[in-house]
């Protein structure tokens, strides 16, 4: 089975960032568990990373948006088949707006 490297846009690190934050503020007995889930989940996609739902398909290769659903998170991925490689694109808990556009 083929391992895929997983890379985070700048803006996946600050929503993971932002999300810790507001766990040790507002849940602190939860933040270390939800974090760990998060990045576990994350790391999970080392290995068929295509087994979720394409949410913004596109024609060309490496352009379509994966979700993953991770507690109350949405994790938007996009996987690179040439490279070997899954770029996280963003980490956003499910209340807030979904994205209409991805970089």
């Amino acid at each position: 089975m083929t391992r895929f490297k997983i890379a985070y846009k700048e803006e996946a690190i600050t929503d993971l960032e932002e999300i810790r934050d507001y766990l040790d503020q507002n849940a602190p007995d939860q933040s270390d568990k939800i974090i760990t889930e998060l990045v576990s989940s994350i790391r999970s996609l080392e290995y068929l990373p295509k087994r979720n739902r394409e949410r913004f398909p596109r024609k060309t290769p490496g352009l379509s948006v994966y979700t993953l659903p991770v507690l109350s998170y949405l994790i938007h991925y996009r996987v690179n088949d040439d490279e070997k490689l899954v770029r996280i694109l963003t980490v956003r808990h499910t209340s807030r707006r979904p994205r209409k556009r991805f970089p």
